[in-house]
This record gives C-alpha cells, structure tokens and sequence, in this order.
C-alpha cells in the first residue's frame, strides 16, 4: 500500500509537471503573438499614414495639378487634407490610444495618454471633416452622398459616444462609484473597437471612392500601387490592433 501511494504521488506529480510545461509552452506563445501583433500594429499605422500622405502630395490623380495641399478659398487642393487627416485620426491616434496601456509606465500614465491620443484624435477629425465639407460647400458639391460618407459618419458618432463614456473614468468616485465604473468597461472597450473597425472601413471605402473618381486604376501605374499598397498595409493593421488588445496581458 504504502509503494502504491508514492507510485500514485509521482505520477501526480509527473502530470503536474507536465501541465505546468503546457502552460508555460502556452503563455510563451501567447506573448510572441502579443508582442508580434503589438509591433505590427505600431508600424503599420505609421506605414499607412506616409502611404496616404505620398498619394495625396505626388500621385492623386496621376496630374500635378491635383497634388499638393492648400487651405485657401475655392482651391481644390484643400480636399486633400481630408483624407491625410482622417487617417491620422482614426489610423494614427487612435491606434495609439488603444495600445497606450500596453506601455509599461503604470496606469496613471497610461492614461493619461490614453487620453492625450483622443484628443489628438479628435483634432485631426475636425479638420477631416472641414477640409471635406467646406470644399464640397466651396464647389456646390453635395454632402453625405456616398456609403463612404455615412460610413464616416457613423464612425465618428461612434467615437463621440466612446468619449463621452470616457468621462465617465475622469470623473470623482463620489459621483461615479467604482462598481459603476467597472460595469462601463466592457461598453467602453466595445465602443473602442466598433469605433476602430467602422474607421477602419471608412478609410478603405473613401481609398476606393477617390480612386474612381480620378479614373486613373485601369492604368495601373504609379496611383494605382500605391493605393494598392496602402489598402493591403490597412488590412494587417485592421487586424493587427484588435489582436493586440485580445492578447494583452491582463493581471
């Protein structure tokens, strides 16, 4: 009896161990993934950026004309802006903003921020957003024309709603108990993501949009790549964030 129980002993023992190892093999994988979709998603929103810049600046519509940037009356340049702005508000800061709490700095920091690359964000997004309408204004171009610009829209109603309950964090806990607050960020992380995904789309259809417009895809030349190469660039981002975030660890 007393051999079979220390037999039974080493074999728990042994099958402790081995699950200890699956763990370990487990929680290795999982922070290579982690640090790998981290990493990408940095990148990528950089890479997408300079992409979307560089099409604006030297290749829109494959006319010198057309390219450039200007912010004066009745140019048609000043259309432009919007899609570099837009895209540093939902592709730049706000993907800094999502990953901020993957920096190793304490929460207080992070979000802070967290915060900091909202309202950058935001910044960037109104000047989108008036770059587009005071042109389609300026050139008796109607608004809200397109399943882009609905799109677009519903992303920053999205957004509007994720920061107001953003507020809620900033907030004494006098007015807003810590139970309640805990109760709002699965809503609040929610909101995040939906708000990233409808942005991300946004960008994708106003990418294709633009490019009808100047007629220039069936040529396949300079325009034509990259937009090509900033779309397949917006799809590893797309995934790469929200991955990011799944993988965190969380203690």
């Amino acid at each position: 009896r007393i051999m079979a129980s220390l037999e039974d002993g080493k074999g728990a023992g042994e099958k402790a161990a081995l699950v200890d190892k699956e763990y370990d093999n487990k929680a290795s994988q999982s922070s290579f993934l982690y640090s790998l979709s981290l990493g990408t998603a940095h990148v990528t929103s950089s890479v997408l950026f300079v992409l979307i810049v560089m099409w604006m600046y030297k290749y829109n519509g494959q006319d010198s004309k057309m390219q450039g940037f200007s912010w004066d009356k009745d140019n048609k340049l000043l259309f432009n802006y919007h899609p570099v702005y837009m895209t540093a508000g939902f592709g730049v800061c706000m993907t800094q903003a999502i990953l901020s709490y993957s920096m190793p700095l304490g929460k207080i920091v992070n979000k802070s921020f967290h915060a900091i690359w909202h309202i950058a964000a935001w910044v960037f997004i109104g000047f989108g957003l008036q770059a587009a309408f005071r042109f389609h204004d300026e050139h008796n171009i109607k608004n809200m024309y397109s399943a882009h610009s609905w799109t677009g829209i519903f992303a920053v109603t999205l957004y509007a709603m994720l920061s107001l309950a953003g507020l809620v964090f900033i907030t004494p806990e006098s007015v807003v108990p810590r139970a309640k607050r805990a109760a709002i960020v699965p809503i609040h992380r929610f909101l995040g993501l939906a708000t990233f995904a409808f942005g991300a789309a946004s960008i994708a259809m106003g990418v294709l949009e633009k490019m009808t417009f100047n007629g220039t895809a069936a040529l396949k030349q300079s325009e034509y790549r990259i937009t090509n190469a900033a779309i397949v660039i917006l799809w590893i981002w797309a995934m790469a964030v929200p991955a990011a975030v799944v993988l965190r660890p969380r203690k």
